[in-house]
């Protein structure tokens, strides 16, 4: 539960720190971010 209430709070981290940009271009944003964290080896 807290794992995803993380990525909420880091989306709308996303959304205020780039208020001009399109909710697409935040998701594009937010799946890069995601998958630049993920470490397949765990």
């Amino acid at each position: 539960m807290i794992y995803g209430m993380q990525w909420k709070l880091f989306l709308i981290g996303l959304r205020r720190r780039f208020p001009d940009l399109s909710e697409e271009e935040i998701r594009r944003i937010y799946l890069q971010r995601l998958d630049k964290c993920h470490n397949p080896n765990w």
